[in-house]
């Protein structure tokens, strides 16, 4: 709706500066400005190499019980007891868990009606970042004849390689997804 996409608008703001399309999309002190040198999942790694081997992987989780006294965890790597319990996962997913006592029914019936995104972020990657010699910032918003419709200069702080990176989502996604890698990279 109109009133979500002014909110939506509002969000890119803070208590100094107004919310603007240009905060939300700009790679400039913007939205898009930083990045995590490495990759965002590095702030997983290194919490996993802090906890020193007490995460488990391909383990799911399948039964959450809370009492009185706190919570059991069961998975299929075992059991854990604990005070709290953070669940971090897609609502999807958390809606196969076991839950005792159960969720309320309200929010239960939510987790299961929320499908998970239907998005995909493609990057391509140049020799160089071209596009700036010639003083462009190497964001566009596209119609039409790609189904990408928003793309960002990606390249490292070093410079180099060159990388255009964009989404493909919604129903672009839904054509996309399941095709061939080999094609979708044409169109793309």
């Amino acid at each position: 709706s109109a009133l979500f996409s002014l909110w939506y608008v509002s969000t890119f703001g803070n208590e100094t500066h107004p919310g603007t399309m240009e905060r939300g999309t700009g790679t400039t002190g913007g939205a898009q400005d930083s990045r995590f040198v490495g990759g965002s999942q590095l702030v997983a790694q290194r919490l996993a190499e802090e906890l020193d081997g007490r995460v488990h992987l391909s383990a799911p989780v399948r039964r959450v019980s809370q009492d009185s006294t706190g919570v059991t965890v069961v998975s299929d790597a075992g059991d854990w007891r604990a005070d709290r319990v953070i669940v971090a996962v897609p609502p999807l997913v958390a809606s196969r868990i076991v839950w005792d006592p159960l969720l309320p029914a309200q929010q239960d019936q939510l987790f299961q009606r929320l499908p998970f995104g239907t998005l995909m972020k493609c990057v391509a990657v140049y020799d160089k970042p071209f596009w700036r010699e010639d003083g462009l910032s190497g964001m566009g918003l596209l119609r039409g004849g790609s189904p990408i419709r928003e793309m960002f200069d990606n390249t490292p702080p070093d410079g180099g390689p060159g990388v255009l990176m964009g989404f493909l989502g919604g129903r672009e996604w839904r054509k996309w997804a399941h095709r061939p890698a080999a094609e979708r990279r044409g169109a793309v």
